[in-house]
């Protein structure tokens, strides 16, 4: 998918060498071809720089597919709401934004730490507690005890790290490619979805 594209408002095109001319119509092909894919009414065109037929008609369309005067040329109402649209796709289409909450490869969590950090362990613990059968209980309250640290020694011990029974940045590691690997959706076949 291309990268987002800036929603910069656009004025006359008479000051463009050819070069930069090319450039600003492969920048909205760019976009109205990814439009097209969500959009049948916008026909799909080629990102060639050339501001040919097929592209005044791809124009034209999402024009009138958004209640612009249906001219075919792209003025500054029609670029910004090209680019209104597709920043508006690319958003809807984009991943998660995630937090990375592992303050430093110095730190260790272990017995009498308290917060979030160790919040998330314990999710982690206890997600990972219900899928294999040979893990400790752990309770999610924010402190990190004495049943936190015994869970740990077992993942630990099951990955082949030092048995310490605190959190330090492999340890760490391993619960989070652990808990990824029990929470990947599974495949199935007959819950493909309809690409029409």
């Amino acid at each position: 998918m291309p990268e987002r594209m800036n929603n910069r408002r656009q004025g006359t095109t008479a000051n463009l060498s050819a070069e930069q001319h090319a450039a600003y119509v492969r920048e909205f092909q760019t976009a109205l071809r990814e439009l097209s894919k969500y959009n049948l009414q916008i026909p799909r065109i080629a990102v060639d720089g050339v501001y040919g037929p097929e592209t005044a008609a791809a124009v034209a369309a999402f024009q009138g597919a958004h209640g612009l005067p249906v001219t075919g040329h792209v003025d500054p109402a029609t670029w910004n709401m090209i680019f209104h649209e597709y920043n508006r796709v690319l958003s809807l289409n984009a991943p998660a934004n995630f937090v990375e909450p592992f303050p430093s490869p110095d730190t260790v969590v272990s017995l009498g730490d308290e917060g979030s950090l160790v919040a998330i362990i314990e999710v982690m613990l206890c997600a990972i507690g219900q899928y294999f059968g040979n893990m400790y209980e752990v309770n999610i309250d924010c402190r990190f005890e004495e049943q936190d640290a015994q869970a740990v020694r077992k993942i630990q011990e099951i990955a082949g790290l030092e048995e310490t029974g605190g959190v330090d940045k492999d340890t760490w590691n391993t619960l989070v490619e652990t808990f990824a690997h029990i929470n990947r959706p599974i495949y199935n076949p007959d819950q493909t979805p309809n690409l029409l």
